[in-house]
């Protein structure tokens, strides 16, 4: 069985943890070491569609919202400094 040991809370109060059962101990230790070895999910195939789709979503809101508001803002701004300067 694991043993508790004291640790501190942000106020500066020790506090006892609950020991744990060593086959909770072994469970939490296999499931580390499933997502450690499976790498980066990004990398694996099954994942790029939907990073792909998303991908596209923000690309396109991003490009209308560049185009149809702020763009044509700042042109104003460069046109109306350069009416300015004689």
């Amino acid at each position: 069985m694991a043993q508790t040991s004291p640790e501190l809370e942000p106020g500066g109060a020790i506090v006892e943890t609950p020991p744990t059962s060593l086959r909770h101990d072994l469970y939490e230790a296999e499931v580390a070491a499933e997502h450690s070895s499976s790498g980066l999910p990004q990398f694996e195939f099954g994942y790029w569609p939907g990073q792909i789709f998303w991908l596209l979503i923000v690309f396109v809101i991003l490009y209308v919202i560049l185009s149809k508001l702020f763009l044509p803002r700042v042109g104003g701004a460069i046109e109306a400094r350069a009416a300015k300067i004689p």
